[in-house]
């Protein structure tokens, strides 16, 4: 029996970044499908799942053992023509392991919006997924964590108070 791979998640977002750089590390869906594409034949990856919203772009790798981020997530980015330096500058962050996971069960459950429980990223995370499959089947850690993500941040939904009053920006603004 193999090692089991290992989960990364590289971020920026809008904790971290200006929207300036954020602008810079989108991915639009073209792009984000190249990428899941050129990922899928990179040694060392398992699978990959690119998310991208208007505060933040975060690519969930699942890497084979002795393999990590940065140099795959560069072969990958510069066979689709971008650079991957933004992903490990100032910056950008990187998550390894059951960080990573937890980072994505908190943005399932709107705890790293920003606006605290909005539920749209929810349904973005989703979107990112199922355009993520039809490129490459996950591999059995990512095939665990976004469900298990969408489940919980669900249930963060129905059971608390969070996305009760303004959710978003915009509704915010109204409200104000």
């Amino acid at each position: 029996m193999s090692p089991p791979s290992t989960i990364f998640a590289v971020t920026i977002n809008h904790k971290i970044a200006p929207t300036e750089v954020r602008e810079q590390a989108h991915l639009d869906d073209d792009r984000a499908a190249a990428l899941t594409a050129a990922l899928a034949t990179t040694t060392g990856c398992v699978s990959a799942i690119p998310v991208s919203t208007c505060n933040r772009t975060e690519i969930y790798l699942e890497l084979l053992p002795g393999h990590d981020a940065g140099p795959v997530l560069t072969e990958a980015m510069a066979a689709v023509d971008a650079d991957a330096s933004i992903y490990f500058g100032e910056y950008g962050r990187l998550l390894v392991g059951a960080d990573a996971v937890r980072h994505l069960f908190r943005i399932a459950a709107g705890l790293e919006s920003m606006m605290i429980g909005e539920p749209q990223i929810a349904s973005q995370l989703k979107d990112a997924y199922r355009r993520a499959r039809q490129h490459q089947e996950p591999g059995p850690g990512l095939l665990r964590a976004f469900p298990g993500a969408f489940r919980a941040g669900k249930r963060v939904r129905t059971r608390t108070k969070i996305s009760k009053g303004a959710v978003s920006v915009a509704f915010a603004a109204v409200e104000l």
